[in-house]
Parts: structure tokens; C-alpha cells; sequence
């Protein structure tokens, strides 16, 4: 089935991706803005509003969209004079910053292909990454990025430059002054080079040249580079806008790491183009300083992944047990009283419930003060869809928060649940795309597949995956599993590929499973569902725990004297919570295979560092077996 969304005519029946890197593919699919090059648009925006502040930095420095082209020519010409060639790649390995953003936009500038490394990424990702993308040139933060960088050298023929732009003692590199820079000595190497070459290039690049890699973080394997086109960017950076009314007087905080599509579409691309300020965090913002940013910045637009919901959720819900009984009375009656305005507004009634000023005026407004998001228009949750608990504790809070489902396959936003919003659902498609079901069951239920202007032209060098991703018509397997409504909104049921197979050979969706439990139990932070090949479905469990393994609210109030996980993992009065929890998950099964029947809770949660999260913060699935597969022995011996 098609959305009612959906405006563009058919693609022909010709090949509608490719594998080269220098390939341009014909852009087939013309809803929206004329074609357009980032670079010609960048130089547009730039010579319209020049002296509008385009970064601040962590340390209050603001800097222009003038002086950010600037920087970005300069490296542009650094480049060209080590000897950048046409669809040569270079990557940029550190936290976001004006030079991480300067390194991917110089790229593109001088006719390059910038790849982002994430920073959790091991020695040998990094390596594969600059041998994939034939990088020329590798930009790093620091030490640790560095020594990577030093160790991948040797394996890498394509590699000419490692560039430091932080705070590194090179002096201490001696062996290695050959081909590591300062920032500064990069950008010294082309500071004579005519700014004829480098508008050439500028000028050469076409809407259907490849602009930029995006290297997915490998959740089944390793990492695919996702091949983005200028049409691409610049297509959906200008849809996006649209959606969501972002603009010059705009302030967003750019935090999430920018080798992901999300922030580099937002935070480089959409930044640049449509206007909106953006504030870059502290290194550490993930590990605790994001709320004192926010609170600093006061972002009129907020995007986060679930993960840092659930931990603005754990920080408040700390807050909120530390209250005396009379703010612990106001806040309960409260957060009555904001579920039920958001539940009006969910039905466009604009009649508040009763009490809501005075709600509003002792609870909510002191909340969104306290978080910085106090003049914040709208709240997005991206990269995997929010846990009902998560979702619930906002909405109580008067947040609403606005889904949006996407996938570095289609430079981003496939769905968005505002303005149009379902409760439920994942929004109807956004503008200019279409969906389709493929094998669609008898309950609706089938692969989600898409079409459109921003699907990607093709992973790297890899006929095989590409072509079991893009079908003849122009359609991107996604390979989440949903149903479509009559009105063209979509609800996420799944991963095809995380599919549970009993020993009995009936299919099980985990995050269904998953989903029930976490409903069934507040005080259970994840949930994860075994069972493939056995008699039955189990799952691991997570309580509500802080970075040392303490007991956080809600689990905390399980059992009082338990104070940590690992005393909870042996106390009866946890394993009878659960018992009850997994009995009220049952009763709603959608059949007896999907029925969880053991369970084992688990000390601590999954992280980056033991490989088990992506830095995007979604699970991966044959890492979780692997590294917990004692446990789940344990539950089928």
C-alpha cells in the first residue's frame, strides 16, 4: 500500500542504485526542490546572511557562518594540495567540534567524501574504515584517537595525513612527524594554493555526485558505508525544515556523535543551511554534563536517542525520591493532571483538565526549567522507538515527545509523528516518500520498504547487500517489520532479522516481548528476549541502576533494603516482583510461543565499552548472547 502522502511519480525500471562511489545516479524521483549541490547551496546561504552565528563552542566561542565557510575553504585547499582526488575519501575520528565540522564540509568542498568514525570504534574498525573509504586524509581530537590513527598507518596505503586538532604533545611522536600535523600546520599547506582550483572543484560537484559515507555502526556485523548524495542532503535538509519550522533564531545542542546520520544531517548540513544555531557539548555530555548544556544553551528544538531520555528519567525520578511527603503528594497529583492534558491534546481537545495552571505553574514549568528546555518548541526521540515506561513518565511531566523513525539508508527521517500525530504510531511518512508493505501477513503485518528522493544511492563496494536492499522499483528494504493504517500511519513492530525461531518453528518478535515486560514491571529499566532454536522464550532484565550499580527509583522501591543489583539478583522479594511481572506480560501474548517462561536479572546494563551498544545506543543482539551466554544457558539447562 501507498501513503496518501505520497506525490512522486514512478521511477523507471533501470538499475536505481549503484556501488561506485563516483557514479551519479540520475536523480529520478523529482518532488521537492530542484536538484541542487551542497556546495552550491552552502555558497548561496553564505553570501545571503553571512554574519549569523552558525557554532558556539563549549567555551562560549561563537563563530559565523562566514568564518565556518572560511575554515571549511582552508581545509578545502589543504586537501587539494596534499593531492585530494575527485571521490577520495577522507575521516574524522573524534567528538563534535567546529574542526570536525570544518574537516567534513572542506571535504565535500574540495570534491572529497568525508566518513565519520565513531570514538568507541576499536583499532581495526578504524582501519577498515580508511581502507574502505580509500582515505587520504585522517582527522583526530586527541591521544587516544591519535595512537589509533598511528596504528593503522602501516595498514592503510591510501593514508597520507593524520591531522590533530586538540590539545596533543606531538613532541612525544617523534617517529611519526612525517604525516601528523597540528591543525594548524594542515591548514598552512594550502594557504597558497589559488582560489581558482578550489572553486572548480566547488563548482564541478553535481546534486548526483556522492557527497559524504555514512558507516553504519554495525549492529549484524561490520559496518556498511551508506553512500549519501548531495540531492540527498540538501533534499531532506530542506524537508525537514519544512516539517519542523527550524530556522535562523533557532538553538539546537549538538551532543550525538556526527559520524551518525542524525546529527550530521542536523548539525552540518541542516546548520548550515537552514539556520539554526548550534551549541556544541562537552565531550563528557553523555556521561552526565548534557542537562548543565542545556540549561546554559535553552535549545528551541531538543533531539535525543532513548537512552538519554531514560536517563533524564532516572536523574528526576533520584529528585523526586529525595522529596519530603507534601512534594511528593503535589508532584503524584501533578503528573495525573499532565497525562490527562496530554491525552486532550492527543484528541485536539483544547479544553485542559481541571487544575492544570496550577499544575502547570508548581510542576511543569519548574521541570522544563531544570532541564533547560523551558523555551523548547518541540522534542524529537530518534534512532529506536522510546519505551512505553519512558514515554509515560513524560507525557506526566506535560512532554510531549514527537517520534521520528529514519535510517542512514534514507539520509535520515523516513517518518515523524509531528505535526500529525497518533498516539502509538511512528507518524504517517514524511513529504515526497511512499511506503509499501512487502510480505504482508494476515494481521497487516510485513516489511517496511520506502521510496523517495532521499534514499541512499548504495553501500560502498557491496553489490550483494545493495541489491537485497533496493528493489527494481526504487524501493529501500528497511528491514523493520510494521502495519500501515488506512490513513497512512505506521507503527514499528520490530527487526525481521532479530526474529526469535522457537525450537518449534514458531516466530517470535522480541521487541514485543521486550515492550510487554518493561510495561509489566516500572522498576526494570531493559528487558532482552532470548529463545532462538530452544523450547522457549526467556529474557534477560535490567533493573533501574546508576553507573556503580546502585538501585535507582523505581527499583529502589521494590525491596527497601536492597540497595544494589547485585543484591537483588538473590533477594526473594525481587524474584517474586518478577514473577508477578512476567504473569501480567503473559496474559497479553499474542500467542503461547511468545509467552516468556524464565528469567534471569542481570547485575549491570549493557554498554558500549563491553560492545553491546552501538554508540547510538542500540543493542546489539549476537553481542548480548555472546557475552551473557552463560546465563542463558543457565535458564534452558
Amino acid at each position: 500500500m501507498s501513503s496518501p502522502m505520497s506525490n512522486d511519480k514512478a521511477p523507471s525500471k533501470s538499475r536505481t542504485w549503484s556501488t561506485s562511489i563516483s557514479s551519479e545516479r540520475p536523480i529520478v524521483i523529482r518532488a521537492g526542490r530542484v536538484p541542487i549541490s551542497y556546495n552550491a547551496a552552502l555558497k548561496a546561504v553564505v553570501d545571503k546572511d553571512p554574519e549569523r552565528i552558525q557554532y558556539v563552542t563549549a567555551d562560549d566561542r561563537e563563530v559565523t557562518l562566514r568564518e565556518f565557510y572560511a575554515l571549511s575553504r582552508s581545509v578545502a585547499k589543504s586537501c587539494l594540495q596534499l593531492g585530494l582526488a575527485k571521490c577520495q575519501g577522507t575521516s574524522i575520528l573524534g567528538f563534535n567540534s567546529v574542526e570536525w565540522f570544518a574537516a567534513d564540509v572542506g571535504t565535500t568542498l574540495a570534491g572529497g567524501v568525508p566518513a565519520g568514525i565513531y570514538t568507541t570504534n576499536k583499532q581495526e574498525i578504524v582501519s577498515y574504515i580508511l581502507n574502505d573509504s580509500k582515505s587520504l586524509v585522517l582527522f583526530v581530537d586527541d591521544e587516544e584517537a591519535l595512537q589509533k590513527a598511528i596504528s593503522s598507518k602501516s595498514q592503510c596505503d591510501s593514508l597520507q595525513a593524520v591531522v590533530v586538532w586538540g590539545n596533543v604533545d606531538l613532541s612525544r611522536f617523534p617517529d611519526h612527524r612525517s604525516y601528523v600535523y597540528t591543525w594548524d600546520e594542515f591548514l598552512s599547506l594550502g594557504a597558497d594554493l589559488p582560489d581558482a582550483e578550489l572553486d572548480a572543484r566547488i563548482d564541478a560537484a553535481k546534486p548526483e555526485n556522492v557527497a559524504k559515507l555514512i558507516y553504519t555502526s554495525g549492529t549484524t556485523g561490520a559496518p556498511k558505508a551508506v553512500m549519501i548524495s548531495h540531492d540527498n542532503v540538501t533534499f531532506t535538509v530542506d524537508l525537514v525544515a519544512r516539517i519542523t519550522g527550524a530556522s535562523v533564531g533557532d538553538h539546537m545542542v549538538s551532543y550525538l556523535p556526527s559520524s551518525h546520520i542524525a546529527a550530521n544531517s542536523i548539525d552540518i548540513i541542516g546548520a548550515t543551511l537552514s539556520g539554526q544555531t548550534m551549541h556544541i557539548a562537552r565531550p563528557d555530555a553523555l556521561k552526565g554534563s548534557l542537562v548543565e548544556t542545556m540549561k546554559k544553551v535553552r535549545p528551541t528544538i531538543f533531539l535525543a536517542v532513548p537512552r538519554v531520555f531514560e536517563k533524564i528519567q532516572e536523574r528526576l525520578s533520584q529528585v523526586g525520591a529525595s522529596s519530603g511527603p507534601i512534594k511528593t503528594a503535589i508532584a503524584k497529583w501533578a503528573k495525573n493532571v499532565g497525562t490527562q492534558a496530554c491525552l486532550a491534546r492527543d484528541d485536539a481537545d483544547e479544553l485542559m483538565p481541571w487544575g492544570y495552571e496550577l499544575a502547570n505553574f508548581l510542576v511543569f514549568k519548574n521541570v522544563r526549567k531544570a532541564l533547560g528546555l523551558d523555551r523548547c518548541r518541540i522534542v524529537f526521540n530518534a534512532a529506536a522507538p522510546l519505551q512505553k515506561a519512558t514515554f509515560d513518565y513524560f507525557r506526566s511531566l506535560d512532554f510531549q515527545i514527537y517520534d521520528i523513525y529514519g535510517l542512514s539508508e534514507a539520509t535520515g527521517p523516513i517518518t515523524c509523528s509531528y505535526p500529525d500525530y497518533r498516539r502509538g504510531t511512528s507518524g504517517k511518512v514524511v513529504p515526497g516518500l511512499e511506503v509499501k508493505l512487502a510480505n504482508e501477513d494476515s494481521t497487516g503485518e510485513g516489511e517496511l520498504c520506502f521510496r523517495g528522493r532521499s534514499m541512499f544511492v548504495g553501500y560502498l563496494g557491496n553489490e550483494e547487500e545493495t541489491a537485497k536492499t533496493m528493489d527494481e522499483d526504487g524501493y529501500m528494504h528497511s528491514g523493520d517489520l510494521g502495519r500501515v493504517s488506512e490513513d497512512g500511519f505506521i507503527t514499528i513492530t520490530g527487526r525481521a532479522k532479530d526474529l526469535i525461531v522457537t525450537a518449534g518453528g514458531e516466530n517470535v518478535a522480541p521487541a514485543l516481548c521486550e515492550a510487554s515486560l518493561i510495561s509489566a514491571m516500572p522498576a526494570i529499566s531493559r528487558a532482552f528476549a532470548v529463545g532462538d532454536q530452544r523450547k522457549f522464550v526467556s529474557c534477560l532484565l535490567v533493573p533501574y541502576i546508576d553507573s556503580d550499580g546502585n538501585l535507582i527509583s523505581p527499583a529502589s522501591n521494590v525491596s527497601p533494603n536492597v540497595k544494589t543489583a547485585e543484591q537483588a539478583t538473590s533477594d526473594a522479594t525481587w524474584s517474586k516482583y518478577i514473577q508477578e511481572g512476567l504473569q501480567k506480560a503473559n496474559e497479553g501474548a499474542i500467542s503461547n510461543a511468545a509467552k516468556v517462561k524464565k528469567f534471569t536479572l542481570l547485575d549491570r546494563d549493557f554498554t558500549v565499552d563491553t560492545g553491546e551498544l552501538t554508540p547510538t545506543m542500540k543493542v546489539k543482539r549476537k553481542i548480548v548472547v555472546q557475552n551473557f551466554q552463560a546465563q542463558i544457558d543457565a535458564m534452558y539447562g
